[in-house]
């Protein structure tokens, strides 16, 4: 039985601007090297799914459905028609051992590239876990049999000292990048489009979440970039 939940836009905090010259950005995502769950393949719709007479959603998510995060509690990114005449979601996490299970309904306040995450009152995700995640978007009034449901995983890591100190040291661009190299696909995709938000003519970040789409075949998504 699929799990479910749901969250809001934010805005990226105000990055400085440098003058300094910019280096050619080249960079993909790279799956975690730790174990990934038993049934992620497959796991995971990522496109093709929408409300009826609407254009598709799209999840985005790497091609193998599995990354990693430090966050306590990780932000889904979907692609939703601009004009949609759904009004919430409903998300869930569900550990691999289905020992715990979490799941909120949130609303949808606009359409294009959105995130959801678990409400702070929830129970954060333990470090070292897998969990898999669920997105149903209603369409309608009620959930229904039919309605998009989108399915991925992701295991929380324990943030380090030492991790910490190093990510403070780098700039957005080396944090996203530090990012896709090590796995942490959720906290990547989170740094970038919230620095896209706020840097929406920086051709640094146009060139790195270009190459990050491409790399994990979500092309489609590109000329979200700048709305």
């Amino acid at each position: 039985m699929p799990l479910l939940i749901i969250g809001t836009s934010t805005r990226a905090e105000s990055i400085p601007r440098t003058n300094l010259p910019k280096p050619t950005i080249q960079a993909k995502f790279k799956p975690p090297k730790t174990s990934k769950p038993k049934d992620s393949s497959g796991a995971g719709s990522r496109d093709g799914l929408r409300c009826a007479n609407e254009e598709t959603i799209q999840a985005l998510m790497p091609r193998g459905n599995f990354g990693l995060t430090y966050e306590e509690r990780p932000s889904i990114y979907i692609k939703l028609p601009r004009q949609t005449k759904a009004q919430r979601v409903v998300i869930a996490f569900q550990d691999e051992a289905r020992k715990s299970y979490q799941r909120a309904f949130l609303p949808i306040n606009s359409g294009g590239i959105v995130r959801f995450s678990l409400p702070s009152d929830q129970k954060a995700l333990v470090p070292g876990q897998n969990y898999q995640w669920s997105l149903a978007v209603v369409c309608g009034n009620n959930l229904q049999p039919d309605d998009p449901i989108f399915q991925g995983w992701v295991q929380r890591v324990a943030l380090t000292p030492s991790v910490e100190k190093q990510l403070k040291q780098k700039s957005i661009i080396g944090q996203i990048t530090w990012f896709a190299e090590e796995g942490f696909w959720y906290d990547m995709l989170d740094r970038i489009i919230k620095a896209r938000l706020q840097r929406p003519l920086d051709a640094q970040l146009e060139t790195l979440w270009k190459n990050i789409l491409q790399s994990e075949g979500l092309d489609a998504l590109m000329s979200e970039a700048n709305k």
